[in-house]
């Protein structure tokens, strides 16, 4: 994703650890994160990022499946992040959810083989086979 990013210069992509406060209630610390060039306006280099994002991905450890799945899903959603991704190492899993009327809803999906695309980065696509290791 950042070099996708970076080739079609839409925005900047950021790893963690980075600070993210969606509203004045609620600090996050997403996996990775994508800003569009439009809401550049959000990045402040000493804060961390100061409002919604345009996608957030999330990799799940068993410590932290239901703050992913649940609490975070729930915060992301209703902030209005446009593209949530949950990458599941375990079994070998992407899901990528849009956000339509502040209600996440599958838009791709993938296990131990194809791939998964986005709806906000057109033409951005990850095969399954080249993020996870065999089992």
């Amino acid at each position: 994703m950042f070099q996708f990013v970076l080739e079609k210069k839409l925005g900047r992509v950021f790893s963690a650890p980075i600070d993210v406060y969606l509203h004045e209630f609620s600090h996050v610390l997403p996996d990775i994160l994508f800003i569009s060039k439009e809401n550049s306006g959000i990045i402040d280099m000493k804060e961390g990022v100061l409002g919604v994002s345009d996608l957030v991905i999330e990799i799940i450890s068993p410590s932290s499946i239901y703050k992913d799945r649940v609490l975070k899903n729930n915060d992301y959603e209703s902030a209005g992040v446009k593209e949530y991704w949950l990458v599941d190492p375990k079994n070998q899993a992407i899901e990528v959810y849009e956000n339509v009327e502040n209600a996440f809803r599958l838009f791709s999906f993938a296990a131990e083989e194809g791939s998964v695309k986005s709806k906000l980065l057109e033409g951005f696509e990850i095969e399954i086979a080249n993020l996870f290791s065999p089992k």
